[in-house]
């Protein structure tokens, strides 16, 4: 990814946002850029697993004003299909990955089921992209396949471990352009830290809006928390500078 100056500030006294950067290729700012990370607790599917230690966030990208969201670039290697893109974007952190065994060796799951497909859902115990558009390019993510603490048991269809990076590419056809794009569903290790690098593509002809964020999950169990969205502009007390804000446990 090209080098991108912090031109957005994120603002917001809430769990687990962090700060987005949104400038175009040609260093233009793009207005109204913005990257909802909503917190939505302890990490579970719709089987009854529940992963102990283990925290579920669903990331969406909020397009700008009177627009949508035609395409998100996580990297590796090329970006909407086009050589050139470096492979430095993508999301790294500390996820949870259930993967497919398949004659000796494992299908990696990097796409959910649905663009709904996040906690308490079918795969709500898995990290993954989502998308209701077959168009996609390049989606890669690893497994070490080591069975961690808290992990669902691992059954003949599902082996549980723990990745360090996700990335793909995905274009949104006409009928699934969103003004609030579901992007991703990430099951993050408690106490660990995680990044996000994109590139987003607006309707309308406007330039690519980079995303550069960085999630805190607390030691602790949290509850589920409200989306929440991280606003471009300074802040209310008037600190210009890109920050993070820790998740807070409560209870």
């Amino acid at each position: 990814m090209k080098p991108v100056s912090v031109l957005s500030i994120a603002c917001a006294c809430a769990a687990g946002l962090t700060m987005v950067a949104a400038q175009s290729d040609a260093g233009v700012v793009q207005p109204g850029g913005q990257l909802s990370v909503t917190n939505q607790g302890p990490a579970h599917d719709n089987s009854g697993d529940t992963a102990q230690g283990w925290t579920g966030y669903l990331l969406a990208l909020v397009a700008p004003p009177g627009q949508m969201i035609e395409g998100i670039s996580f990297g590796e290697p090329r970006s909407f299909g086009v050589p050139g893109n470096s492979s430095t974007l993508g999301i790294r952190g500390q996820m949870l990955q259930d993967w497919i065994p398949h004659h000796g060796s494992h299908l990696s799951t990097p796409i959910g089921s649905s663009l709904s497909d996040a906690n308490g859902s079918y795969n709500g115990t898995d990290s993954h992209l989502l998308t209701r558009s077959p168009i996609t390019f390049q989606l890669s993510e690893d497994n070490d396949l080591v069975h961690p603490p808290g992990a669902p048991r691992n059954l003949i269809t599902d082996t549980w471990g723990t990745g360090h990076r996700l990335q793909g590419d995905t274009l949104f056809g006409p009928g699934d352009q969103l003004s609030v794009q579901p992007i991703a569903y990430l099951v993050l290790r408690n106490g660990s830290t995680a990044t996000v690098a994109a590139e987003a593509l607006p309707t309308g002809g406007g330039p690519e809006v980079g995303v550069d964020a960085e999630i805190v999950v607390p030691r602790s169990v949290p509850l589920p928390a409200a989306p929440m969205l991280a606003l471009s502009g300074l802040c209310a007390w008037g600190i210009p500078r890109a920050f993070r804000i820790n998740s807070k446990a409560r209870g």
